[in-house]
């Protein structure tokens, strides 16, 4: 049962901005996929809800001059997969939000409620902090912009104040030679283990940079320090060291204690998991 509560439709941002300065006990959401659970479960209280998705400027998908890709913050889940731009700018990023949950989360719930609500276990976290992306927050002392890594700080836990609202976020261009691949596995909608590997390769099909990041094992998704021993080595070399890179990565995260599974299984999963990855993004880049 879910508490009483006073539910505010702003149809501007500035107008969704002031309730949250003015009101206590406020919480703002899209979907709500995320936070009606938390508030039947008795884990989050609001004597106010501020429904965003009157407002446009929380809305859709655009390619910037620079080349930016900018998704809004009240965009579900469906529309990032079904978009056109998303699938020929980021074609890793469309099938993610196709794997995402069940049908009815993908109808409603956004990409701003899941990066704002910070579960362990998302999928889109792990894929646009492999790609740079950069968050978008308005508030009454004004405007700011966060890179992802530092927008992520724990487990249900954001660098977002009270008075803020995520507007969108945005992914640089990739290079011409980036190669990325998504790999996850669940036990069930929840992903168990999540990695998405990028791989920047030269003209001549060396390895320019490389990231691997590490989601739904621990509190947050990680980039692991061990890719950066890739750069400058080619497909085939990326290949012969594999094995080794997998192992590496999967000994720096500090996998969670849930009951489905062990930290010690996790982070064989973990291994398994950047290997076929990686395997992938060669295999893109040859």
């Amino acid at each position: 049962m879910i508490p009483r509560f006073q539910l505010h439709r702003p149809t501007s941002l500035d107008e969704a901005v002031e309730l949250l300065g003015e009101l206590d006990e406020v919480a703002c959401y899209a979907g709500g996929t995320e936070l009606v659970q938390v508030m039947k479960m008795g884990f989050a209280q609001a004597r106010h809800l501020v429904d965003l998705k009157r407002i446009d400027q929380l809305d859709g998908i655009t390619d910037e001059e620079d080349g930016t890709m900018r998704i809004g913050a009240t965009v579900t889940h469906r529309t990032i997969g079904d978009s056109q731009v998303i699938r020929r700018r980021l074609p890793a990023l469309c099938a993610l939000e196709h794997q995402i949950a069940n049908i009815r989360i993908r109808n409603v719930g956004t990409i701003g409620g899941n990066l704002c609500f910070a579960e362990p276990h998302s999928d889109p976290a792990t894929l646009l902090l492999a790609c740079d992306a950069s968050v978008g927050l308005a508030g009454g002392e004004g405007r700011r912009t966060l890179s992802l890594d530092d927008f992520l700080l724990d487990a249900f836990t954001t660098a977002r104040e009270e008075t803020e609202i995520m507007t969108h976020v945005s992914v640089p261009p990739m290079a011409a030679g980036a190669r990325i691949a998504y790999h996850r596995l669940a036990l069930t909608e929840r992903p168990t283990v999540s990695v998405a590997c990028r791989l920047d390769h030269t003209p001549e099909g060396t390895v320019e940079d490389a990231r691997i990041v590490i989601g739904s094992v621990g509190p947050r998704p990680i980039a692991c320090a061990a890719p950066a021993q890739l750069r400058g080595l080619d497909s085939a070399a990326v290949a012969q060291v594999a094995d080794e890179m997998s192992h590496a990565c999967a000994s720096e995260v500090e996998p969670l204690d849930e009951l489905e599974l062990s930290p010690a299984y996790r982070q064989n999963l973990v291994a398994v998991m950047v290997r076929r990855a990686l395997g992938e993004a060669i295999g893109a880049a040859t």
